[in-house]
This record gives structure tokens, sequence and C-alpha cells, in this order.
């Protein structure tokens, strides 16, 4: 317990930080506790066996923290746990007063003035928060709940000031918490819809659909364009298989405001933006594939995969199978050589990097290295069927007794998967990718009637991975 809480509080704050707290613990105004005198020693102590300076023993930090004294049952637990509140009242107090919260704090200091009846102070500030709102900014949620509290600020002095008018600013208030919560409901959404389209996500019965089913005025539609990039990813996610012409009026919707747009914003949008063109990709759209990569690059350069100068392994994983696709091959490997240390995802990395290494290996037609990369046993869902796709076009490859084994073995995991693991989608273009592989690995080159029948029917599907390589293969054979 000791070792874990106090001493990872500690840990987690920077040099920086630590000096601060020792100027906040000394002060006598933000340390009220009747342990005041023992804080500043504990946290010393602290510090150093956060620091590894020696391993953390109840006795001896007694011993050092009340030198000569015999040690009393709950005394350092008492005064651990002071150290502990004011390392909290600290944090909270850097987080409130960090600069991007600015808008909060004036909003705050508006309500202090509004209740003390500072009213020419409370004016000031209220127009200083108007200006900091703008106009004609992108309306995020956040930006929207800015408003919202803005709103219901005027309303409130206007309801205890001017009582027989003190409406007059309901009608700011509701249009605003309609734009918010219009928009925080709508990208939430979208987040389910996206994951639905690769894992499935139980909804418990019939009713629970409902919340899926979004109407928006025109005329909100018309008045912010947030909504209307939001809406327009809801409708195409709300598609069986997203259209390529909403698609295209998706991208240019973001171009359009792209500049008014702000960098978080910015990057759920592209994030959306990808996604939505693998889907379109994996249904059969291959013309997409360079445009997917022009996206990915330049998402690159200008950052917006990047989260403290660390990569997911999602995107990180994707980025490197389009690079391979589209035969960028050098710019793929060092890509990864940049990278393999740069992935957010803990004891996953190693199978991600090894997958997306087999991968390369098996463009360049190095079968047996492919072989070698591909990860024993992902843990990762996704990963592990990428993994075994990747094997079964390895044996295919080298002509090995091992494949059709390995078909069956395929077929088994995805007809046993929990529908709580993989979408019915997801089954669906693994379940034709094993169906359609068998098939060609029975035919005989040369039997281009069978050939024919097989290109056809692999070409009318819309669900199936691995699509132009089985249509590749069958080329091959005549």
């Amino acid at each position: 317990m000791y070792n874990t809480h106090l001493v990872q509080l500690v840990k987690s704050l920077t040099p920086e930080e630590l000096k601060e707290l020792a100027l906040f613990v000394d002060s006598s105004f933000f340390n009220r506790s009747k342990f005041r005198g023992n804080m500043s020693r504990l946290l010393s102590l602290m510090v150093e066996i956060a620091s590894g300076e020696w391993e953390f023993d109840k006795k001896a930090v007694f011993g050092r923290l009340f030198p000569g004294e015999k040690e009393t049952g709950g005394r350092l637990e008492k005064n651990m746990s002071e150290l502990s509140k004011l390392i909290r009242a600290f944090m909270l107090t850097n987080h409130y007063w960090r600069p991007e919260n600015e808008f909060y704090q004036n909003l705050d200091w508006a309500g202090l003035l509004r209740g003390r009846s500072l009213n020419t102070r409370y004016q000031h500030t209220i127009g200083q928060l108007r200006e900091s709102l703008g106009s004609g900014a992108f309306e995020t949620t956040g930006y929207c709940l800015k408003q919202v509290l803005f709103e219901k600020e005027v309303l409130l002095w206007e309801s205890y000031y001017n009582q027989a008018k003190g409406g007059l600013n309901l009608p700011a208030l509701f249009h605003r918490l309609e734009v918010f919560y219009h928009l925080n409901r709508l990208e939430w959404i979208n987040k389910l819809l996206l994951q639905q389209k690769v894992a499935q996500v139980t909804i418990s019965n019939a009713a629970d659909f409902l919340f899926l089913e979004i109407s928006i005025p025109v005329s909100l539609l018309q008045e912010s364009a947030s909504l209307q990039i939001n809406f327009q990813i809801y409708q195409l996610l709300k598609q069986d298989v997203p259209d390529v012409q909403g698609f295209n009026a998706l991208a240019d919707l973001i171009k359009q405001h792209e500049e008014r747009i702000e960098s978080d914003e910015l990057q759920e949008f592209y994030a959306f933006l990808r996604n939505l063109c693998t889907l379109l990709f994996n249904y059969g759209h291959f013309e997409l594939l360079p445009l997917l990569f022009q996206l990915q690059k330049d998402n690159l350069e200008k950052g917006y995969f990047y989260h403290d100068g660390k990569i997911p392994h999602a995107a990180f994983g994707s980025i490197v199978s389009v690079a391979i696709k589209i035969e960028a091959y050098a710019w793929a490997l060092q890509f990864m050589e940049m990278h393999k240390d740069r992935i957010i995802g803990g004891e996953e990395n190693n199978d991600l990097y090894r997958l997306s290494m087999a991968n390369y290996f098996f463009a360049q037609k190095e079968f047996e290295k492919t072989l070698d990369w591909i990860p024993a046993a992902p843990q990762n869902t996704m990963f592990l069927y990428r993994a075994r796709r990747l094997k079964l076009k390895a044996y295919y490859e080298t002509h090995s007794d091992l494949l059709f084994y390995e078909l069956d073995a395929f077929k088994m995991l995805i007809s046993r998967a929990s529908q709580k693991l993989i979408s019915p989608q997801f089954r669906e273009l693994h379940a034709n990718f094993v169906n359609y592989l068998y098939q060609i690995a029975k035919s005989i080159p040369g039997d281009k009637a069978r050939l024919r029948t097989l290109a056809q029917r692999i070409s009318a599907k819309t669900a199936i991975a691995e699509k132009d390589w089985l249509l590749e293969k069958l080329e091959g054979m005549g």
C-alpha cells in the first residue's frame, strides 16, 4: 500500500513539480495539517525512495522521520495520509491554474463577483468571457459547453438583478444546449458505429437501438460546420458499406473548414476519414489506396497520429500495411525502424513490429522470412487474425503441406470466436477469405471455366479479406 500509492504519486511528478510541491508543503496557507512540521521531512524521504536511493521500509521511515522516538501504531500512517492529501491538493491546484483553463477560471470568478454584488467588475468579467468565445469559431463540444455555461451565468445574473425580465436569456441558453446535445451525442454515436464495424458491440434490446437514430433540425446543420461534418460521418457509418461519393463529400467538407478546426478536433476527423477509407478498401474499392497512403503521409507530417511523441499501435499497423500495398517498400521499412520504439500498446508492441516485418518480407516474396517473423500467439484479436491470414498466404505461396490443416484450424477459430470479440462483418470477411482460398488451392491451373467462375464470385463479394491477393492468385493460374 505505502509503496504503491504515496511513492507512486511522488514518482509521477517532474523535477520542476517536486520543487513547487516543496514550496506548497512549506506554505502555512496550503498546509494546515496538525502534522505540518513533519511534512517537508516526510516528502524528502518519499522523494529518495521514489528515485530508488533506498527501498521503502516502515520501520526505517519511522526512524528517520522521528529519530529516537518509540514507534507507535498508526502515527506514520496518519502522516503519510496527510502528505497524500497535500500532494492531491497541489496537483489539483496546478491543474486548475493551467493557462488553457482560463475560461473556467474567469467563469468561476464571475460567479463569485455576482454573489458579492460587485456588479461593475462582474460586467467587465462577463465582457472578457464573451470576447474569449469570439465569433465564427469552430464549434467543438468543448467550445459548445463553454457557450452553454456562459449563457447560464448570464441567465443567473438576469434572474437575480432583473427579475421582471429574468427569462430573457432562456432562448439563447436553450439554443446552445441544443447544439451541444446534438454534437456531443453525434460524436459518441460515431465512435460506437465505427467500433461496430470491427468488434461486436452488444446492445441489450431493440429499444436501446433508438439512441442510434439521429434527427437534427436543418437550421442547426446549416449553422454549424461541426454538426455538418459529424452528421456526414454518422450517415456513412450507418450504411452497411459506406458509399464513395459520401466519402469524397466528407473529405471535401473537412478540407473546406480545416483552417478553422482546432488541432485535437482535426485529428479526430482525419481518423474517421482514414478509417472510412480503409473500410471502403476492404470492401473492394482498391482505387482509394493511393489516396489513403497520401492521407496517412500528410497526417504523419502534420503530427495528427502522435500522442506525446508516440503512435497508437493500430495506426502503426495500418500505415505499414498501406505503404506495403502501395509498394512503397523503402518508405515502409524506414517508418518501422523510426517508430518501433514509439508504439503505444505495452506488451503488444513486439507482436505488432514482428507482424509488420512479416508483411514486409511477404511483399518482397521472401516467404521463409515471412514465416520466421510472424508472431506465434498474439494476444490482440486483430493481430491474431492478421497473423493467421498471413501464415495461410505464405503457406500457399510455398506450396506447403500444412496449408489445408491451417485452413481448417482458422475456419474453426472463426466459427468459435465469441460475438463479443468480433463483429458479424469481421467474421464474414474472414470466413469468405478461408472459403475462397480453399477453393483456389483445390483448383487445377488452366481450368479456365472454374477459375473464371471463382474470379466472378470473389469480385462480386463486398465482404472478403485479402480480395486483391485472391484475385491475383487466380489470374496467375491461367
